[in-house]
């Protein structure tokens, strides 16, 4: 039972976490609570006439081999992986839905947040791009779940009227340098007119 604690102190990996075995429970896997759930939420916002659709997803999207997909499957014999996975993938093609569907809303915001921490909001800088470039930054690829809350109120004034899709992290502010609102952070990044590419 001590050796977790002496390998990690040796140096070495305290546990690697892709080697866990997971199971989602009956009902809940990716397929139906990311995409079907989701799909069913957008459905019923065209159904009620809203205006304005913001999700909160996951950056790694892009990235079909995103460690994110491989939880709640198992590697076989052969190689192959099977079971019920793919968050990531299942998350993408739900934001996918709503882009096919855009011409039901007047606006969208599909947000993409980095690694989630608990700091508290407005400690640290917004960064935003597309296409998960912000995943190949190694120094900073997470973001306060109250930095995150606060760009979804600040998409539904300085979003208003856009449809975009964005990944989001935050960095140390810099000696000097003031903290960027997060509806300050959105205008500056929407006026660079950067679009996500769901090809």
């Amino acid at each position: 039972f001590l050796k977790g604690p002496v390998n990690f102190i040796r140096g070495k990996k305290f546990m690697d976490f892709r080697s866990l075995k997971f199971d989602w429970k009956a009902g809940q896997y990716p397929e139906k609570v990311d995409y079907q759930g989701q799909k069913a939420q957008i459905d019923l916002a065209i159904k009620l006439g809203m205006k304005h659709v913001i999700i909160v997803g996951s950056m790694g999207g892009s990235d079909p081999e995103n460690f994110l997909n491989v939880i709640g499957k198992r590697k076989q014999k052969d190689g192959t992986m099977t079971g019920n996975g793919d968050i990531l993938l299942w998350k993408r093609k739900a934001e996918m839905y709503l882009t096919e569907n855009s011409d039901q809303f007047e606006s969208y915001t599909i947000i993409h947040p980095g690694g989630l921490k608990d700091d508290p909001a407005g400690q640290n800088q917004y960064v935003m791009d597309v296409d998960d470039v912000l995943i190949e930054n190694k120094e900073n690829r997470s973001i306060a779940r109250a930095d995150v809350a606060k760009l979804c109120v600040a998409a539904l004034t300085a979003g208003k009227g856009q449809k975009v899709a964005l990944d989001v992290v935050t960095k140390p502010v810099a000696e000097g340098e003031s903290v960027q609102t997060a509806e300050q952070a959105l205008e500056a990044f929407l006026e660079e007119s950067k679009v996500y590419n769901y090809a």
